[in-house]
């Protein structure tokens, strides 16, 4: 098998505008740009959720993907998946981003929007959301263990609601890791 046939394709993260935010808020955005930086993902922060943040007073410092959205029409994906219209226009982007890019890249929806997620699964979309996320850096190496259960110590602390089970049940899984 040649070289390039062994070349792994790192996860393309298309990120929504709550999980940017609750990084922010975290302090833990860094986490994302050093993923990037280090070839592990890469990210796209659609134009809708640039916009999103801006209003909000918002900015956001990652590299993103060299990836020609331009030629993905994303209306006429938007219109050809259905998504619904109770989903804000940054979700719709996400969505109508991923699902347009899903046959050439290993994408993952990244959001904490209930509605988005579920649309994002009945799209047979990949969606993972913040806890996920964490998660995910630690196995890749990019926080360590010490800087993950921080993170979600301080989650609470967020705009981000997490069942107190669910996120006891993440720290568990962190810090029982080998």
């Amino acid at each position: 098998m040649s070289k390039a046939g062994n070349f792994r394709v790192p996860q393309l993260l298309v990120f929504n505008t709550s999980t940017l935010i609750v990084l922010i808020e975290l302090d833990a955005l860094h986490y994302v740009r050093r993923a990037v930086e280090r070839s592990l993902v890469e990210v796209i922060v659609p134009q809708r959720v640039k916009e999103e943040l801006r209003d909000g007073g918002r900015s956001i410092d990652v590299p993103t993907a060299r990836i020609e959205l331009d030629d993905l029409n994303l209306r006429e994906v938007s219109e050809v998946i259905d998504t619904p219209r109770s989903l804000g226009k940054g979700e719709r982007e996400v969505i109508a981003t991923a699902y347009a890019l899903k046959g050439r890249y290993r994408v993952v929806v990244i959001t904490d929007d209930r509605k988005a997620r579920s649309t994002c699964e009945k799209l047979n979309l990949e969606v993972h959301g913040t806890l996920w996320l964490i998660k995910f850096f630690r196995k890749l190496g990019v926080i360590t263990r010490e800087e993950a259960l921080e993170v979600l110590k301080r989650i609470k602390n967020t705009s981000l609601y997490v069942d107190p089970e669910l996120l006891s049940r993440v720290v568990r899984e962190i810090s029982e890791e080998p």
